[in-house]
C-alpha cells in the first residue's frame, strides 16, 4: 500500500500528469470496435483502471478536485463529451467519480461542488 502511495504522490506532484493521462484516455477512444475483447478496448479499460487507483488515494483525489477533470468526468456520464458513445468510457468516469465521492479527503468537497455547481435534478436520473 505504501508504494501504491509513494508512486501517487509522486504523479500528483507533476504537473500535468493527470491531464495527460485522461488527454491518452480520450484520444484513444477513436477505436469505436464493437467488441469488448478487442486490443483496443483491453487497453482502454487498463486506462481507466489506473485512473480509478489513482484517485484512491488522497493527493490524486485532491488534484482532481481542483482540476477540471472531475468536470470532465461528469460530463463523460451525462454525454456532454464524444466518449459516452462507448459504455466503457461513461462506465470508467462513474467509477472514477465515486472514488472522488467516497474518499473521506474530498468527498465533501465533491458533494458541495456537485451540488452548488449544478441543478440537484441532474442526480435524480
Amino acid at each position: 500500500m505504501s508504494q501504491k502511495k509513494t508512486f501517487a504522490d509522486s504523479v500528483s506532484s507533476c504537473s500535468g500528469v493527470i491531464r495527460t493521462i485522461l488527454t491518452i484516455i480520450e484520444s484513444e477512444t477513436s477505436d469505436k470496435s464493437p467488441d469488448e475483447n478487442s486490443n483496443g478496448n483491453l487497453h482502454q479499460q487498463r486506462r481507466w483502471l489506473i485512473l480509478e487507483n489513482l484517485a484512491c488515494t488522497p493527493s490524486v483525489a485532491n488534484l482532481l478536485i481542483t482540476s477540471s477533470v472531475w468536470l470532465e468526468l461528469l460530463g463523460i456520464i451525462t454525454c456532454y463529451f464524444h466518449l459516452c458513445f462507448i459504455d466503457m468510457n461513461r462506465r470508467g468516469a462513474a467509477k472514477v467519480l465515486s472514488k472522488l465521492l467516497w474518499e473521506p479527503t474530498t468527498s465533501s468537497v465533491t458533494g458541495k461542488r456537485l451540488i452548488t455547481d449544478f441543478s440537484i435534478s441532474i442526480f435524480y436520473w
